[in-house]
């Protein structure tokens, strides 16, 4: 019989969180479940094979606690996945700061806390060449930005990049993956839950671009999202095979995250392609060599 994968994750109160908490469980895995108040994980039975746990992911205090009850139970960690989060949005001159450190914290410093707890983990005390996986749920919006979500993207981004910087500087021996998620829109409480400033009046001008998103988000049609419990089938799939197949670091997921990357990808390129000449022009041909060499050393492969 194939070996239990242990999953940590994080988030698992509501939504993609609760749903691939429900499925790994019912798929017969290890999982240790966390949500910031530990009766919202009331839904899990008590059994040997499930951990229950209060995190808080932006006090690395707590996220160490938890790593260590992992090891503890379990004797180590397959596959981590970040997916606590949650979204500001509203005109960006009136965000308040606190407010948009409080998204960077949770989004982006959240994530890196748990990974670097996690990482040591998955690189030494599980078995030799073992390795693991850290799957990063990201969305949409950590690779393409709308008016309004100045800090929400901004977090997402920062996600992005270090996850991206940090998979290259992994060993090949260690066989640790890393895999970042671009969710299109699921249907889950994230947007109904978005904390919302009051508005800047200067931007209820018809003209400026929020104004658009906002009537989105009031008028979509959530029908058409991604089923939770279809997505967390999808990851629960990935991640258990991911010694067969090689998980890209971006993966976007959702018909609608797959189109509009897809046409945000070929706009930079484009635009890129269209301002060569001014690129070049502050560059000897000597800078072409630099070029190679750059775009060799951040190869994935």
């Amino acid at each position: 019989m194939a070996e239990k994968d242990v999953w940590l994750i994080s988030g698992c109160s509501s939504g993609l969180g609760k749903a691939l908490a429900q499925h790994a469980f019912e798929a017969g895995s290890l999982l240790v479940a966390t949500a910031r108040k530990l009766e919202a994980l009331a839904y899990l039975p008590d059994n040997a094979n499930v951990l229950k746990l209060a995190l808080d992911v932006t006090s690395r205090e707590q996220v160490d606690s938890v790593v260590k009850a992992t090891v503890d139970r379990f004797g180590r960690i397959d596959v981590v996945v970040n997916n606590a989060g949650y979204g500001v949005t509203g005109d960006t001159e009136v965000i308040t700061d606190a407010d948009a450190r409080a998204q960077l914290e949770t989004n982006f410093w959240g994530v890196v806390n748990v990974t670097k707890a996690a990482l040591p983990v998955v690189r030494e005390v599980n078995p030799p060449g073992k390795g693991g996986l850290f799957m990063q749920i990201s969305s949409v919006g950590g690779r393409v930005c709308y008016p309004g979500g100045a800090f929400y993207h901004a977090s997402k981004f920062a996600v992005e990049g270090f996850t991206d910087a940090l998979a290259k500087e992994m060993n090949p021996a260690w066989n640790i993956q890393f895999t970042i998620i671009d969710l299109g829109a699921v249907l889950t409480n994230f947007i109904p839950n978005m904390n919302q400033a009051p508005r800047h009046p200067a931007y209820e001008d018809p003209a400026c671009g929020y104004n658009v998103l906002r009537a989105y988000m009031t008028m979509a049609n959530a029908a058409q999202w991604s089923d939770p419990a279809v997505c967390a089938k999808v990851l629960h799939e990935l991640g258990s095979n991911r010694k067969k197949v090689k998980l890209p670091v971006h993966l976007a997921l959702g018909a609608d995250a797959w189109g509009v990357v897809k046409t945000e990808l070929e706009g930079i390129a484009k635009e890129h392609e269209a301002w060569k000449a001014v690129a070049e022009s502050t560059s000897s041909a000597e800078n072409v060599k630099e070029a190679e060499v750059l775009i060799k050393m951040r190869s994935n492969d």
